[in-house]
């Protein structure tokens, strides 16, 4: 049984506290900054006075990082370091586990005491809580996140048994998937600075202490590794006053990705957005080919506040343009982010619309946000104050319900704010010119894909990095595409 959340807060200091000393007397650095746990709230990093844009928060020696080339000093995952059907993740999850049977003996000890013993990633939730996301989308990349993660345990048990190699005496699935969501939500990618020396860029880490840290979209701390000091620093990038928080980010995710991914939905996400791919899969291939080709992924197609997403625009424009108006360059229009013509518009934003309606019906009448970030459950215990067990899966299951509904009401403020976007560029075009065919009239065996297409996007501005030449050079083979798929239809 869990202990009392009054008994987190004295438990989370002494601990953090023993860790920045460990931190210290290890040969790394910790700055103003301090771990606040206070009952009933989110933990979180807080400057102890004003930090000045530029100043070293803290630094970890290499020797400290919790990476698969620490694996090599313990007995058991040192074991399964030259294992090729192992990556990277696997590997540090049999040490995290190895290291975690130890206990007070393990080298890492002080910081393995720090870490929840539950977390609320969609990992840990049975079937019918992720089906209650009611987003095919998501729900399929979690179920199959789990398929893969329950076929990658079988087969760390099949190697064990087949070549004799030693696994934590309590390696269960339990506890393997505690794992693998302890790698993926606290883990960074060491992204160096400097010449010579190791890790090779691009290494998995777990960081003592800067695992703490939590994100914000717009946060300027610097995380990098250092070759020349050998340690991975945290620099602050903006002024903190003292008692304000020291937020990192995690990357530019929308909050579909923070939640699969780090078990949270972030209040105010500019990244906010609709996926809507799966919408696409009846999409003519060669359609889809030429998307892919030019970088316009029907993994990138979405809805946001403003509307559709360029890459959906542009798809959606060909779609719908004419046989005069590809004639008339309308592949290079597109390309450009330019109108084709009004009617032509005029159908993109109507089936957009459509679109946009049907999900916001389908998510229903969401409840209200509860909290601007749930990283981890107010009062949550650590491994320390749990007698070292991660928890069971239900407490999982119990969070889940709540930050459901915190996704599903980001989702119906997207789509809110899309259907408005889209009715006010309906309401600007001009009067459509009636000589203008439309595609639909031309290509009727396209148009139940149309509608289809007309549910992804918004992935931005083109890259700015396509010169003039290579962008005339795609229109020409966009027109021909189209052509050919015109003569098809026909």
């Amino acid at each position: 049984m869990a202990p009392s959340a009054s008994l987190q807060p004295s438990q989370s200091h002494q601990s953090v506290e023993s860790l920045s000393a460990w931190i210290r007397d290890s040969g790394g650095f910790v700055g103003s900054i301090s771990v606040d746990h206070p009952a009933g709230m989110e933990r979180r990093v807080v400057a102890t006075r004003d930090i000045l844009e530029g100043e070293l928060l803290l630094a970890l020696p290499q020797h400290i990082l919790f990476t698969s080339h620490s694996a090599a000093s313990t007995s058991i995952a040192a074991r399964w370091c030259t294992v090729h059907e192992v990556d990277e993740i696997d590997l540090l999850c049999i040490q995290l586990l190895e290291e975690l049977e130890l206990r007070a003996a393990s080298r890492w000890a002080v910081w393995l005491a720090t870490l929840p013993a539950a977390y609320d990633t969609p990992l840990l939730w049975d079937p019918p809580t992720r089906a209650a996301l009611r987003c095919a989308d998501l729900t399929r990349r979690v179920d199959a996140q789990r398929a893969t993660a329950e076929a990658s345990f079988a087969s760390l048990r099949r190697l064990a048994a087949e070549r004799r190699l030693p696994l934590p005496p309590s390696f269960t699935l339990h506890r393997y998937l505690w794992a693998i969501a302890t790698v993926r939500t606290r883990g960074a990618t060491l992204v160096d600075e400097g010449a010579g020396g190791s890790p090779p860029t691009g290494e998995w880490a777990l960081c003592p202490l800067g695992d703490m840290f939590n994100h914000a979209a717009d946060a300027r701390t610097r995380c990098c590794f250092d070759r020349d000091s050998a340690t991975y620093r945290y620099v602050a990038g903006a002024h903190v006053r003292a008692g304000g928080e020291v937020l990192v980010c995690y990357g530019a995710h929308d909050d579909s990705v923070l939640l699969e991914q780090y078990g949270f939905v972030l209040a105010g996400n500019p990244h906010s957005r609709v996926r809507v791919a799966e919408e696409c899969s009846e999409l003519p291939e060669r359609v889809a080919a030429w998307l892919h080709e030019q970088s316009l992924d029907l993994e990138g197609l979405h809805l946001s506040a403003d509307g559709g997403s360029w890459e959906l625009m542009a798809a959606l424009r060909l779609k719908h343009a004419t046989e005069k108006e590809m004639e008339h360059g309308a592949a290079f229009a597109v390309l450009e982010g330019e109108l084709i013509s009004p009617s032509n518009e005029r159908l993109i934003l109507a089936a957009l619309l459509r679109l946009a309606r049907a999900r916001a019906q389908l998510f229903g009448t969401a409840a209200k946000r509860r909290s601007p970030r749930l990283s981890s459950p107010p009062g949550a215990p650590t491994l320390l104050s749990n007698g070292w067990q991660p928890l069971e899966d239900g407490y999982a299951t119990m969070r889940a319900r709540c930050l459901i509904d915190s996704w599903v009401g980001a989702q119906r403020q997207v789509l809110s704010e899309c259907i408005q976007a889209l009715e006010r560029q309906m309401r600007s075009l001009p009067p459509a010119s009636p000589s203008i065919e439309s595609s639909t009239a031309r290509h009727p065996a396209h148009n139940g894909q149309i509608d289809t297409l007309a549910s992804e996007a918004n992935l931005g501005e083109p890259p700015a990095s396509r010169s003039t030449h290579r962008r005339k050079k795609i229109a020409r083979s966009v027109n021909d595409e189209i052509s050919a798929m015109s003569s098809e239809a026909r």
